[in-house]
């Protein structure tokens, strides 16, 4: 639903809120409309690939991720809760 053309038609600086399996923000194109400036940021839970992987997004510092946790199992939560304490260590280590 958000694409590139969509992009072109909104405000100058609208931010994003995505939650549904979409793999729009998967693409080059709106990570270009972020750092331009047309979209001022982004928020997304929902990724082709999780934990995604060279997704061009991860990283921006207008743009939060998290990682999509609907209908997880428990083994699936122990997964999540392990890649969010190497995501806080890896933070950690770099500031």
């Amino acid at each position: 639903m958000i694409n590139a053309a969509a992009i072109a038609k909104m405000k100058k600086g609208v931010r994003i809120g995505q939650r549904r399996p979409r793999r729009a923000h998967q693409r080059s194109r709106p990570c270009e409309a972020i750092k331009s400036g047309q979209v001022a940021g982004a928020g997304l839970d929902v990724f082709a690939e999780e934990p995604p992987k060279n997704c061009p997004l991860i990283g921006l510092p207008n743009v939060i991720t998290t990682p999509h946790v609907a209908g997880s199992t428990p083994k699936r939560q122990e997964e999540l809760g392990t890649q969010v304490a190497l995501q806080i260590r890896d933070y950690l280590v770099e500031a």
